[in-house]
């Protein structure tokens, strides 16, 4: 699919969630973050969606070669040179469930994927407990043991101490031909916590 189909799926899907929140005075004021990464298995080619804070990260060789931006107060801040007020630091300018005119939907251009290369596609329970550095690290020393991301929340979760947010991860690591697991040139890991507050 192009990207601009894409955008336009998620601007029904942000539609269907204001139709929601509109009948159900349960749901009022519902947002939610959102990222997806749609990989071409033939071609091995690859575009990503997000809105939010949620974010995807592309690893090459256990070096960051992209992630997204938030569509945070703390990164307009950090983008402009100043400093964030702690209280506005998980504020967010666009998450779906906001008016279509008020919706800010990041596309990427299609790219090409190598054999080796890596996504973690994670909230922001996640990846505000590690660097960029460290998460290319464990994704590169990791990627063949079957519980790299228990192993990843385990570490966000000792490090939050007690304070986690939501975690949840979906790691995409592409394999080199002849290693494959099945037809796939591809094998994936998810997981998820959610801590009722």
């Amino acid at each position: 699919q192009q990207p601009e189909q894409l955008h336009r799926i998620l601007q029904q899907v942000n539609h269907h969630l204001l139709e929601a929140s509109n009948q159900d005075p349960g749901l009022a004021d519902m947002h939610s973050t959102f990222c997806a990464l749609v990989f071409n298995q033939r071609t091995r080619r690859a575009v990503w969606l997000h809105v939010g804070d949620s974010r995807i990260y592309h690893f090459r060789q256990g070096q960051l070669i992209s992630r997204t931006r938030d569509h945070s107060m703390l990164q307009w801040l950090q983008d402009h040179q100043q400093t964030a007020p702690s209280c506005q630091r998980n504020t967010l300018y666009s998450a779906l469930g906001e008016h279509s005119s008020q919706l800010q939907v990041d596309v990427s251009s299609v790219f090409s994927a190598c054999p080796g290369d890596w996504f973690l596609l994670c909230s922001d329970g996640l990846w505000e407990h590690f660097s960029d550095d460290e998460l290319g690290l464990m994704g590169s020393n990791l990627r063949l043991q079957p519980d790299c991301c228990t192993h990843i929340h385990q570490v966000a979760l000792s490090r939050a101490r007690g304070r986690a947010d939501n975690l949840s991860s979906i790691l995409l690591f592409i394999e080199h031909e002849g290693t494959q697991s099945g037809s796939y040139p591809w094998q994936s890991q998810r997981g998820y916590r959610v801590d009722q507050v």
